[in-house]
């Protein structure tokens, strides 16, 4: 759905605290048919990690020092969009060229066509354009380039998390998309270690699609309060079947519901193409039909209450630092 947004686009990464993400720390069938089938190879620009990747060996952990060279990506993100597209770190393809995506055997911007989120088929060098006349936005969940997602390590992705919550806190999309199976899964290993009760799941077997996680923010607050009183991290909320309306609904979403998307690198062989396709379809039809019907997507949904969460990480960090 074409739309426009007034708010600025807020294209640096350093307007988040990446400390602790950085350094040692760490259209239908004939739209189908147009889909290539042939894409072997060896590097994409999502390197997000998912099984059976077309490399027998996977990649070691690379320093940041080894991939020096490489500038990481701005975010393209405003307030009340869509769908913001999260990935897990940039190939070196769309670092060199400071484009999302841009590995020409990359599906994302054929997803975003084919699926209609977008009117026409975008490049890379077009992913500005998305925030502003798509209601869509791009983010990673770790900013520095590597050739493979292998390259990062797990205490790297945990550590990005409270980061990439406080981006959804700020810009309040309606859905936070996933694009691979390993970001949703590093999200909710953070959820779990800070006392969140989720759903267990074998590695990286979490179907993709609509999940119960959903995020929550204070009607009435767009800034984090330090005196948020403490909440049970477990509870899981009853049932909701409509969403809260509020003077404020208008301007600031409440809720963030998550959706994920298999990896739309060619690198990842357990979704072909058309896989890929058949979620980024679902992903927009849920979409279009909340912003018509008002109705919540998640008949059961489990409530992850961003503000309290947040106070959380950073008294635990503050307790720490003592």
């Amino acid at each position: 759905m074409t739309k426009s947004h007034s708010l600025p686009i807020y294209r640096h990464s350093k307007y988040f605290d990446t400390s602790q993400t950085s350094g040692s720390q760490f259209e239908t069938k004939s739209k189908l048919d147009s889909v290539s089938h042939k894409s072997k190879s060896k590097t994409s620009s999502n390197t997000d990690t998912e099984p059976h990747l077309t490399r027998n060996k996977r990649r070691p952990y690379a320093p940041p020092e080894l991939y020096s060279d490489l500038n990481s990506l701005p975010d393209l993100l405003t307030k009340n969009l869509d769908i913001i597209f999260c990935g897990i770190n940039p190939g070196c393809r769309s670092a060199s060229v400071s484009h999302y995506y841009a590995h020409p055997t990359n599906r994302f911007w054929k997803c975003l066509y084919q699926s209609g989120l977008t009117s026409t088929l975008l490049s890379p060098q077009d992913d500005t354009r998305l925030p502003t006349e798509y209601g869509l936005g791009l983010t990673d969940l770790i900013s520095r380039p590597t050739s493979e997602a292998n390259e990062l390590s797990r205490h790297e992705r945990l550590a990005a998390v409270p980061n990439l919550l406080r981006k959804m806190f700020l810009f309040r999309p309606r859905f936070l998309c996933f694009v691979g199976l390993q970001q949703f899964h590093d999200f909710c290993s953070f959820l779990r270690k800070n006392q969140y009760s989720l759903p267990k799941s074998k590695s990286l077997t979490l179907p993709p699609g609509i999940q119960e996680v959903v995020l929550k923010y204070p009607s009435n607050s767009s800034q984090l309060k330090t005196n948020t009183p403490s909440l049970s991290l477990s509870e899981n909320l009853e049932e909701e079947h409509k969403l809260d309306k509020d003077s404020n609904q208008g301007e600031t979403s409440q809720y963030t519901f998550i959706f994920v998307t298999p990896s739309t690198s060619a690198l990842v062989r357990n979704y072909q193409a058309t896989d890929c396709f058949k979620f980024f379809l679902d992903l927009c039809k849920i979409k279009d039909h909340l912003i018509s019907s008002q109705a919540t997507p998640v008949p059961k949904p489990l409530y992850v209450d961003v503000a309290v969460l947040l106070k959380q990480v950073d008294d635990a960090a503050s307790s720490s630092s003592l």
